[in-house]
Order: C-alpha cells, then structure tokens, then sequence
C-alpha cells in the first residue's frame, strides 16, 4: 500500500496521543517524504556513479570524434581558402611582375632614345664647333677683303688722283 499524506498525518495523529507531540514530531521526521521503496541505497548510488561514468565516458569517446571530425574539416576548408587566397596572390604579384617588366622596357627604350639625343646633342656640338671655326675664319677673311678693299679704293683714288695731277687738270 502506498504511502499518502493522508495516512502519514493519521500516523502523526496517532503518534501524538501515544507517545506524546513533541516526540511524535521527532519520530516523524526521521521518517522518509515517501515510501522506503523510494530511498536510494549506497548500492544504487554506487551502480548510479558507475552507470554516469560510463554514460560520461562515452560521450567524451563521441565528443572526441565530433571535435576530431569538425576540426579536420575545418583544418581542410582553411586549407583550401588559404591556397586559394595564395595562389589568387601568386596572380597578383604576377601581374605585378609583368607591369614592372613593361615599365623596364618602356624605361629602356627611354633610356635608348635619351642616348640618342646625347648622341644627337654631342653631333651638333661638333657641328657649331665646327661652324664657329669656319665662321671665325670667314669672319678673318671677311675683315681681310675688306682691308684689301679699302686698300685698292684707296690705291685707284692715289692713281686718279696722280693722274689728274699729271694729265690735266
């Protein structure tokens, strides 16, 4: 027969008018809530701590195998994103490199044509060295027909003039 609140208080009732109130209380409480039939032995409790070990064991076993399985799937996926994002850098820098090699080159022929024009620029110094000494001489000579000019203007005036002297005049 199970235990009720109602034969419990009937208990305490009859307790009371027996054995007094005060050591029915204590009498009591020293009773369990429900039925002896509910009262965990140390037994059960030690079959309960092996049974929750076990349980627990087991499911570190599956958490591990979880965690292992998660975490190489996350290993492999930073993996793939990390090769990804190096070789979509190894592209980059590529297309760097070939900017950099057509800027060289651009830069060559610069430097080629630059070479030309000191080339040029050193020609045509030559050339006004050159023009400069034919002018100098020119400009010599000039000044040298001219002195020889004057000279014969001034020799055919003395002529005429001697012979205005002399014929007539």
């Amino acid at each position: 027969m199970p235990v009720t609140e109602e034969s419990r208080h009937r208990l305490h009732q009859k307790l009371d008018q027996t054995i007094g109130p005060e050591e029915a209380t204590t009498l009591m409480e020293h009773l369990p809530p429900t039925g002896w039939a509910d009262i965990a032995t140390k037994q059960d409790l030690d079959n309960l701590r092996t049974a929750t070990k076990t349980d627990l064991d087991n499911l570190e076993e599956r958490l591990d195998v979880k965690i292992d399985r998660r975490y190489d799937l996350l290993d492999a996926k930073i993996d793939s994103r990390y090769n990804l994002l190096d070789a979509k850098i190894d592209r980059r820098f590529e297309t760097v490199d070939q900017r950099f090699e057509t800027v060289d080159q651009r830069f060559e022929k610069v430097d080629l044509k630059i070479d030309g024009l000191k080339d040029l620029i050193l020609a045509l110094g030559k050339k006004i060295d050159t023009f400069d000494l034919r002018f100098e001489a020119q400009a010599a000579r000039t000044d040298l027909l001219f002195w020889q000019f004057v000279g014969l203007i001034v020799t055919v005036c003395a002529l005429v003039f001697t012979g205005i002297k002399l014929f007539g005049g």
